[in-house]
């Protein structure tokens, strides 16, 4: 069977724009694992410590933001392969570096503790939710800093 008057529609990433919502949650997620590796993840650098925070941040942003493998790459200013190799390079971090995948589960810790409350709240009818969610994000670091500082005694 073939069709006919069929259009075929593609579309290009590089010219397709970012949402602010993807914006936001890339700059949070590049933040967060700053704070938990001390490495910026738009570092150019091709160390073993920046490539581990990049594929953390690829994993994160593929797998639980769902955001596409194209815009993760534009953030980065990498190529889309680079951020297919680093979610499919995931079980090395997983395995064999011990500091990243650390800092991979406190973030994933964060991320279900802000799930949780916005869910809680009718996000229509709750106009606070967000001071909320700021001050729950602050509770969790400051918990995090006490189990590092407990950890390190």
């Amino acid at each position: 069977m073939t069709l006919t008057n069929a259009t075929v529609v593609t579309v290009d990433y590089k010219t397709e724009k970012m949402t602010e919502k993807e914006i936001t949650n890339y700059n949070w997620l590049a933040e967060r694992i700053l704070y938990y590796t001390d490495i910026n993840v738009l570092d150019k650098k091709r160390t073993r410590d920046n490539v581990n925070a990049r594929v953390v941040f690829c994993k994160i942003a593929k797998e639980t933001f769902w955001c596409r493998v194209g815009h993760i790459a534009k953030f980065l200013g990498k190529d889309h392969a680079t951020v297919i190799h680093s979610v499919k390079g995931f079980d090395v971090v997983k395995n064999y570096e011990h500091k990243f995948y650390k800092a991979f589960q406190l973030i994933l810790l964060e991320l279900e503790g802000e799930d949780m409350i916005v869910k809680h709240f009718n996000l229509g009818m709750f106009d606070g939710i967000d001071k909320r969610v700021l001050n729950y994000r602050e509770s969790i670091k400051e918990l995090v800093e006490k189990l590092e500082l407990e950890k390190n005694n």
